[in-house]
């Protein structure tokens, strides 16, 4: 096969794509989490562009809305993902002033933000029921 060819081959892929690292996926983490919070896993991963780890904003709609589930799904599915330590909350929503989705950083990926590398959370075992986030009460 001809160099030239190889390059025609090389180049002809679908767009952008994400890297799923085997040492994330090996983990009791990972096995342990729901196909809807591994899709949102993808999907979240799928908006960091190179730069922006630490700033990635998701709503839990646009969410819902591209792995085709219900928004609290997807607010479920993110909970999950942060309690299993392969995502971490940067900045909560705000609805009081405008519109404004939280922002997360990937665990698995130096911090753009404030230069630390990456934290690995999902390979350290929960030791309590203290680093369980979880949604407010209603009515509250």
């Amino acid at each position: 096969m001809t160099a030239m060819k190889h390059e025609r081959r090389r180049r002809n892929y679908e767009g952008r794509f994400v890297a799923v690292p085997l040492a994330l996926i090996e983990t009791d983490a990972w096995r342990g989490l729901s196909g809807t919070a591994a899709k949102a896993w993808v999907s979240v991963c799928a908006l960091y562009a190179g730069s922006n780890n630490g700033f990635i904003a998701v709503s839990s709609r646009a969410l819902g809305e591209r792995i085709g589930c219900h928004y609290t799904t997807a607010a479920a599915a993110l909970l999950e993902l942060e309690n299993a330590g392969f995502l971490r909350r940067v900045k909560a929503s705000s609805f009081s002033q405008r519109r404004l989705a939280a922002e997360y950083r990937l665990t698995h990926r130096p911090n753009d933000v404030t230069g630390e590398g990456p934290t690995h959370e999902y390979k350290r075992p929960k030791l309590a029921a203290d680093n369980v986030v979880s949604l407010p009460a209603k009515g509250a």
